[in-house]
């Protein structure tokens, strides 16, 4: 594991749980590495400790490699990585957004590079505590029509044995525009309105509306590039929502409340830039961007 965020501390802690025989590692350095090996983390409440393997000790080629990083961190993860990435291995990416899997693969080329993404959980982390209601799923394959291979097939068995929750959709490039569809509505809009989940579920809510807006701009971008999104798939995202702890924060939101830069080009910027080149009109996008961009630069976020 690479980033042992949120999600990467919730995920890693299931497998190495569900899998004790396994050699599962974080890999980090410097700092963050003497930190983890000091203080380790807490989930839910119960201390632990992950072995810490920094890039100059990499013994061998990791047969799994799951990076979990802000998408701003991806760059660092590819360095971070490249001791522990040989012939064969498994790449699966948590990252936000619909960047990551392209750039990992083009790094990699040696790899096998599985397009991904998670859904579904409600995890914070804030310092070294990362707490969670809903764990969510994995979902994970390949693009539509592919012929189920080994190393999907691999990777199922696997998390199916450590008990980890996922899928493996027909059509995984149209699953992730759903989750990129779902992210760009919420997590803005959390940011910029300073919402927790429950505000999108709650009767008349003017958040839920604005989350709409942006969600349908998606939808006109991703059927204009032939990936069949609609109505239907927003009833499926509110039903996600309205599973998540009216309490919780999207990424963003915790992102905004801790006075850190938010992923926002990675969401609204990429909607606004697609727009742009499609010639599709996005302006509740554009006001998304620029209105978590001016919320940064109120809070000084750094």
């Amino acid at each position: 594991m690479i980033g042992l965020g949120a999600l990467g501390g919730m995920y890693l802690d299931r497998i190495a749980r569900g899998l004790p025989e396994a050699d599962v590692f974080v890999i980090a350095d410097a700092e963050r590495a003497d930190r983890l090996e000091r203080d380790g983390v807490v989930i839910n409440g119960r201390e632990v400790r992950f072995p810490v393997v920094r890039p100059g000790n990499a013994a061998e080629v990791a047969e799994l490699l799951i990076i979990a990083t802000k998408a701003g961190g991806l760059e660092a993860a590819i360095e971070l990585a490249r001791p522990f990435v040989g012939h064969g291995t498994l790449i699966l990416s948590l990252i936000n957004g619909i960047h990551s899997e392209d750039a990992l693969a083009e790094a990699f080329p040696e790899a096998d590079v599985l397009l991904s993404m998670t859904a579904g959980s409600d995890v914070v982390r804030r310092g070294n505590d990362i707490s969670y209601e809903n764990f969510g799923r994995i979902a994970f394959g390949r693009e539509a029509d592919a012929p189920a291979d080994d190393a999907v097939q691999r990777l199922d068995a696997l998390l199916t044995e450590a008990d980890v929750p996922h899928e493996v959709p027909a059509d995984m490039r149209r699953t992730m525009w759903w989750k990129f569809m779902g992210n760009v509505g919420i997590n803005p809009t959390s940011a910029l309105l300073d919402a927790e989940y429950g505000a999108f579920t709650l009767p008349d809510s003017h958040a839920r509306e604005v989350m709409l807006a942006a969600q349908r701009e998606v939808i006109r971008i991703a059927n204009a590039q032939w990936v069949d999104l609609g109505e239907a798939d927003i009833q499926t995202w509110l039903r996600t929502v309205s599973t998540l702890a009216p309490r919780g924060e999207t990424s963003m939101l915790q992102d905004m409340r801790a006075g850190r830069l938010t992923e926002v080009d990675i969401f609204s910027g990429v909607v606004v830039q697609l727009g742009q080149e499609l010639g599709i009109p996005t302006p509740v996008n554009e006001m998304l961007l620029h209105g978590v961009k001016a919320r940064e630069q109120i809070l000084g976020a750094a």
